[in-house]
């Protein structure tokens, strides 16, 4: 179920890494709720079934070779908001992070990867690695700098996003699975036609789906239940480079915690 797929990739990353939070559910679950269908009689997924036309959408997605993702889930810290570039082999750049516990800068390329955290960051970090009172401290002797770490490190956690085009076309059992057509709008000014995905344990979300040129999938929201979330997708197949940051920019996760201990 390509709306299941896409939930399960973000849902599972381990976001901001080193404990700082962990992704919660992005969709809480309600009774499906399916518009009635209003599709414009000269649109060629008129003669489609809402199944037919999201597997058309997955289709498109995994023949992408990049794509940007932005928006906000919801986590069990909070809101985090996501502004991602991302390609099919799973270099990445961008942003992400919730407002009260700090936001960072995501970088991808290959088996490694930096994060540039911002302030309050740094000093959340610092107090849930057990030294805040070496937060302040922290803040001074890190800002500005990236953090990066060993392939197994939990660091790598950050770049659950950067799988993003892998993680919403494998192929997963959606037994039990219903779609259903909705209505015809726009999103980001590509005509667009939403799909209402319910899954077998009665989670919906809605996709949107482009009407026009390749019918890839230009948002998937979930507003109701407890933890809505929604995402929108971008710059379909453009150039993506991801470029290590200086070195002298750049601090490994042991300095990090070595030097937190004498702060």
């Amino acid at each position: 179920m390509l709306s299941k797929r896409l939930a399960s990739t973000v849902v599972a990353c381990t976001v901001l890494a080193l404990g700082v939070t962990a992704c919660g559910a992005s969709a809480g679950k309600a009774p499906a709720v399916a518009p009635s269908p209003t599709v414009d009689p000269g649109i060629s997924f008129e003669a489609l079934s809402a199944k037919e036309i999201t597997q058309k959408a997955q289709t498109a997605m995994a023949g992408l070779t990049s794509a940007k993702v932005d928006g906000s889930i919801t986590t069990d810290e909070g809101v985090m908001d996501i502004h991602l570039a991302t390609n099919s082999k799973g270099d990445c750049k961008g942003t992400m992070g919730i407002a009260h516990t700090g936001r960072t800068e995501v970088l991808h390329t290959g088996a490694q990867t930096w994060i540039k955290p911002d302030e309050n960051l740094w000093a959340t970090m610092a107090s849930q690695q057990g030294h805040p009172q070496a937060a302040a401290a922290a803040v001074q002797l890190f800002k500005g700098h990236y953090l990066t770490g060993p392939a197994d490190d939990d660091l790598q956690g950050a770049v659950g996003m950067c799988s993003l085009i892998k993680g919403i076309t494998e192929e997963k059992d959606d037994a039990g699975g219903t779609y259903a057509k909705g209505t015809v709008g726009t999103v980001n000014g590509t005509k667009s036609l939403s799909i209402v995905a319910t899954g077998p344990d009665g989670e919906t979300s809605t996709l949107y789906i482009a009407a026009e040129g390749e019918p890839y999938l230009l948002r998937m929201e979930q507003t109701q239940g407890s933890e809505p979330g929604q995402l929108t997708f971008s710059g379909f197949n453009e150039p993506l480079t991801v470029q290590a940051p200086p070195a002298d920019l750049v601090i490994d996760v042991s300095v990090f915690t070595d030097q937190l201990t004498t702060a």
